[in-house]
């Protein structure tokens, strides 16, 4: 999750295709969601956190913009670098937040030790120590 609980926009792409545009308060989950359902491998690129206007209408804009290069929904024949520097225009672009498995999740998949699921659970923003 951001550190503001709100939404933010984010630029994920497919390997070799297109890149997708769309709105998530927790842009890791969103990822994870996403490639459950994709066969090639996602990368998320950036994120925007939108000043003066909600991610959702930053968001639509992306979308009417390059309306005519969208291949389905949210997936569109765009570079990156197009993406980035329309979003810029709405606000802050940067990398992702560092991405922190879930303790469950390390618990569940047994790729971890009880050791790195304490670990996780303390680097996680809302369960771990507070800073």
């Amino acid at each position: 999750m951001n550190r503001h609980g709100k939404s933010i926009v984010y630029v994920v792409s497919a390997l070799g295709g297109p890149i997708k545009v769309g709105i998530a308060t927790d842009v890791w989950v969103r990822v994870w969601q996403l490639q459950t359902g994709n066969h090639l491998p996602l990368t998320l690129e950036v994120v925007c956190y939108p000043e003066g206007r909600s991610a959702k209408q930053v968001e639509l804009a992306v979308h009417q913009e390059f309306h005519a290069r969208c291949i389905r929904g949210e997936w569109f024949s765009l570079s990156v670098e197009e993406a980035v520097a329309f979003l810029e225009k709405f606000g802050r672009v940067t990398k992702p937040p560092p991405f922190v498995e879930s303790a469950g999740y390390l618990r569940r998949s047994r790729q971890a030790t009880d050791e790195e699921v304490l670990v996780a659970i303390q680097a996680h923003p809302r369960w771990g120590r507070k800073r």
